[in-house]
């Protein structure tokens, strides 16, 4: 559509508009969505000399250039709100600038309508101009907006409001120059400005760039820049541009961004999933027709109708011929869409002559709002299932068997509530009968206390299968209070279709007396007293006994002593990424990492989780810094291999010396957790020293 015919339109349709728009008072110009005018209404010839000499130009360089900003700011804001706005500008015609106030409103095509007016009242227009530029640095403040001119002759800047509030400069004592203006840029892309800047000079065009601002108090900003350059007599004789914050945007686009990747990464992932699982997956809408299935599902349904379902086919014709599954298959679908989901088994003939049963789970589909829009059916052949059943109920009771005539003890139990016992161990822990043992509320008792967070541990290991066996030898208390040894050896079994534990125990007391390795064994069990089980570190308890020892020889002479406090960084991540067995790994290096740094005297120990502790003696706090960086960097080097996967990690470290003799281990630990807080807290992977007391 040609602009002539656009107003046409605008102003009802009338044959020949251009006579309305030759004697009105208002100038009208069509400026497209590159700020170029494309059209001038006639009239202009009774104000100004020929303007069509100008079509295809910028607005901007027929204006003022101390206005030039503020016009494009204007209608940059009309494309992007969609409403009317006004500014006053001064058009250059025969060497003198004239005063024009532009009515500026979005067209079609992201083009702009200005109808202006000449001003004649220069008081009129200065009160006039002092409220546009008051309005106008309101709606820039709301926008996040503001408006920028650069004379390449005179080095002069000027800033609107907004841009000094963009960067945080107070414009009663601040005055902005090039060099201060390129540098309030990140360092990393004032490069990129420079580059954007004097390509724009060189091919007299404009600029646009999303860059980082850093503003005086640090904060770093997104903004985007918007410029032209200022032409005359072919010549660049200046910039101006807008600016604009966008970091809210720029936040809310990557938040947006990443709620996409996730959405598109969530359907791939599910629709690789209903491809390649071997489960039998059908989805029907609510006239339960066929949405979608795979080919599992395809293929057990063919066996029943012989033929293969396609999208589109209606579930309930399909199997027409079975009068019963049909009826009992509709009153399933109604209750899906009255929003129940359940299970249930049924039995279908097959076209071989045999017999499918079906453990068909049905559950209602949903729309973003909440409806129910169609039906899920998962369906599992469980007729070999049920032959399975049989078989292990058989099998089941011949292990019974063997197990209740065993000269082992066996028991099974989850949390160590007993679910079977044999005889053998009844006796041993000292009932005549298993009735008795499974009466018991947990068996736990019997386990020796220092031993019982170690065995609840593997317990839990056991359940979710990340461990398979385990297998110990220690003193088990029985009903009595007397103790036995035992050699214990535990796997995970299924017990009624759930997991738990199997135990199966040896009396071994008589043949350590025999062999002699009694005290032996009573010498280990004591060392598990004071040592983690799982890295060979003094545990806690002990930890603070030898602590508090090495304390009090450090008062009674005077002596430096320091303290290390540190943990894994991303522990959790290790975990979960890699297995709580990649996460023991970890855990085994420290012991390994420390042995390169600490001396003999150097107490350390196992706090808890991934935390540490040191005791260094006759050390002050600058050498315990130097000593924790190594230990630090030691970590940083190394790679854990677990299970065929490699990964590192890194550490944080609290340091704190002693600075009172008064000070026990525990205010210790509280300043060097302290320190290691802002070490995590500043980053990771780091070394902080805590303040004086």
């Amino acid at each position: 559509m040609t602009p002539v015919s656009e107003i046409e339109n605008t102003v009802g349709g009338y044959r020949d508009p251009t006579r309305i728009l030759a004697i009105t008072r208002d100038l009208f110009v069509l400026v497209d969505r590159h700020d170029r005018i494309r059209w001038f209404s006639p009239n202009w010839r009774q104000h100004f000399t020929d303007p069509h000499r100008f079509l295809s130009k910028s607005i901007a360089e027929l204006i003022h250039p101390e206005d030039a900003a503020s016009l494009l700011a204007t209608l940059d804001d009309v494309r992007r709100r969609d409403d009317t706005r006004s500014v006053v500008v001064r058009w250059r015609d025969q060497g003198a600038w004239h005063p024009i106030r532009f009515s500026v409103a979005l067209g079609a095509h992201r083009a702009i309508y200005c109808s202006g007016r000449k001003i004649e009242s220069v008081e009129e227009e200065e009160n006039r101009l002092r409220a546009t530029i008051d309005l106008r640095n309101r709606a820039q403040e709301l926008a996040e907006v503001g408006c920028w001119r650069l004379d390449l002759r005179t080095q002069e800047v000027l800033w609107s409001d907004g841009i000094f509030r963009i960067h945080g400069r107070d414009p009663a004592t601040y005055r902005p120059t090039l060099e201060e203006g390129i540098n309030a840029y990140h360092p990393e892309d004032r490069a990129v400005v420079t580059e954007h800047v004097q390509e724009a000079v060189a091919t007299k065009s404009g600029f646009e760039f999303e860059l980082r601002l850093l503003r005086t108090d640090g904060e770093i900003r997104n903004v985007l820049s918007r410029g032209q350059t200022e032409v005359e007599d072919d010549e660049v004789v200046g910039l101006w541009g807008i600016f604009e914050d966008i970091t809210d945007r720029k936040l809310t686009e990557d938040r947006i961004s990443e709620a996409q990747r996730e959405l598109f990464a969530t359907n791939d992932f599910l629709s690789g999933i209903i491809s390649a699982t071997d489960e039998r997956i059908l989805a029907l809408d609510s006239n339960f027709d066929v949405l979608t299935f795979n080919k599992p599902y395809a293929d057990m349904l063919e066996t029943i109708i012989h033929r293969r379902v396609e999208i589109g086919d209606n579930l309930l014709e399909l199997i027409g011929h079975l009068p019963e599954q049909k009826k009992a298959a509709e009153e399933n679908f109604q209750r899906v869409l009255q929003g129940e989901s359940f299970t249930i088994s049924r039995r279908y003939p097959t076209r071989n002559g045999g017999e499918l049963t079906l453990e068909l789970s049905y559950s209602p589909i949903r729309d973003d709002a909440g409806s129910i829009m169609g039906i899920s059916i998962m369906a599992r052949d469980v007729s070999g299932w049920l032959g399975m059943q049989r078989s292990l109920r058989d099998s089941e009771a011949r292990f019974r068997a063997l197990i209740e005539s065993s000269l082992q003890g066996v028991v099974i139990h989850r949390n160590y509530k007993p679910l079977f016992a044999n005889s053998t161990y009844a006796n041993i822990i000292g009932y005549e009968t298993p009735a008795e043992v499974l009466q018991l509320p947990s068996l736990l008792p019997f386990i020796p206390e220092a031993l019982r967070e170690e065995h609840l541990k593997v317990h839990q290991e056991l359940l979710s299968g990340e461990r398979k066996t385990y297998s110990a030898r220690f003193e088990e208390t029985r009903r009595d209070g007397t103790t036995r040894w035992v050699d214990v050896m535990v796997r995970g079994v299924d017990w009624d279709g759930e997991p738990a534990v199997q135990v199966t125990l040896i009396d071994v007391s008589e043949q350590l007396q025999y062999q002699g390795e009694l005290e032996a064994e009573r010498a280990h069990y004591q060392a598990q007293a004071i040592s983690d089980p799982l890295t060979g570190l003094s545990n806690r308890r002990h930890f603070f006994a030898e602590g508090a020892r090495e304390l009090g020889r450090a008062a009674r002479h005077g002596s430096p002593v320091s303290l290390l406090l540190f943990d894994i960084d991303h522990f959790k991540r290790i975990n979960d990424g890699y297995g709580h067995a990649a996460g023991d790994d970890a855990l085994r290096q420290v012991p390994a990492v420390l042995g390169t740094v600490l001396r003999a005297a150097d107490v350390a120990g196992r706090l808890g989780g991934e935390e540490f502790a040191v005791l260094l003696p006759e050390t002050t706090r600058e050498q315990a810094v130097d000593v924790a960086e190594r230990i630090r960097r030691e970590f940083a080097s190394i790679e854990v291999t677990s299970d065929s996967q490699t990964f590192g990690f890194t550490v944080s470290l609290g340091v704190v010396g002693r600075d009172a003799k008064s000070e026990d281990l525990d205010e210790l630990l509280r300043r060097a957790d302290e320190a290691l807080y802002e070490a995590k807290r500043t980053g990771r992977n780091r070394v902080v020293q805590a303040g004086a007391a």
